[in-house]
């Protein structure tokens, strides 16, 4: 199903829309989904049923009380997208949603929008969660449980976090990179490989937040040759049962709890990405 420019693809409460048989959504328009509590839109893919892509919208998307279940990346045989929810240049406003099941190498991603994203879950990601590229906005009172790869992946941005509840990631719970930028308060992360990592002239600046049963706690480095050291600064932090709280390189920064800490590794990279973490990717 294709929307060309200058249309609005319209759903309302109960609609239910099954994607199958490789096909998909893309729009060149807007989309405005919105359902009620009680009457939610359901949208399901079956039998390679692949996902949605809204690209060069320019006017707002608006998205609520929508149910994505067991959509994948949208895929052809010259193209393909890494989002099986994708806005490219296209600003949206999500709220009161429901994604579960994604396979894909992100569940949604946003690239060079402006968005909103309140009041939803994130329930059982093959990969990534949330990815967020050159877009800027904010997440509030968002749960995302069982990331299989990243929690809230976010390059280049600039993103206020409030309210945050990530529980089960299978890399990072909290990523930012790119010389982005990270604003985050009242955040909960548990059973993370590493809860929050700083790279790439990149800065996180939290508050209120609480890291149990992780493996890594902060991490602060630089990766990409390209870019240079990376900040994080953490306060009224609870930390619990965390086996390696923190790995800082050389130049880069991290004060928790109004304490400055002192470089311990010379390459995080080496220990991320090689055999002693087991880490393979980004």
């Amino acid at each position: 199903l294709i929307i060309p420019k200058d249309f609005t693809l319209i759903g309302a409460a109960n609609t239910n829309i099954i994607i199958k048989n490789k096909g998909l959504i893309i729009s060149k328009s807007p989309i405005n989904l919105i359902g009620k509590k009680d009457s939610p839109i359901i949208i399901s893919a079956q039998n390679s049923g692949q996902g949605i892509a809204v690209l060069n919208a320019q006017r707002n998307s608006n998205i609520e009380y929508v149910h994505f279940d067991g959509l994948s990346s949208p895929i052809d045989e010259l193209w393909s997208l890494t989002g099986a929810i994708t806005f490219y240049n296209s600003p949206v406003s999500i709220s009161n949603c429901i994604f579960s099941n994604i396979n894909a190498e992100d569940t949604i991603n946003i690239v060079k929008s402006r968005f909103s994203f309140k009041k939803s879950q994130i329930i059982h990601s093959k990969s990534d969660s949330i990815d967020l590229d050159f877009s800027d906005g904010i997440i509030e009172d968002i749960s995302i449980i069982n990331a299989g790869n990243d929690g809230i992946d976010v390059s280049g941005s600039n993103v206020q976090l409030n309210y945050v509840s990530i529980h089960g990631a299978g890399d990072k719970a909290l990523s930012i990179g790119e010389e982005g930028n990270l604003f985050a308060s009242n955040i909960e992360i548990k059973d993370a490989e590493i809860a929050f990592a700083s790279k790439d002239k990149s800065k996180i600046i939290a508050d209120s937040i609480s890291v149990i049963n992780s493996k890594v706690g902060f991490v602060v480095f630089e990766k990409k040759p390209e870019y240079s050291s990376a900040n994080m600064y953490i306060s009224n932090a609870s930390i619990e049962n965390v086996e390696t709280p923190y790995l800082l390189e050389p130049n880069s920064n991290l004060t928790i709890n109004e304490k400055k800490y002192k470089a311990n590794v010379e390459n995080v990279e080496s220990l991320l990405y090689g055999v002693q973490y087991g880490r393979k990717s980004d």
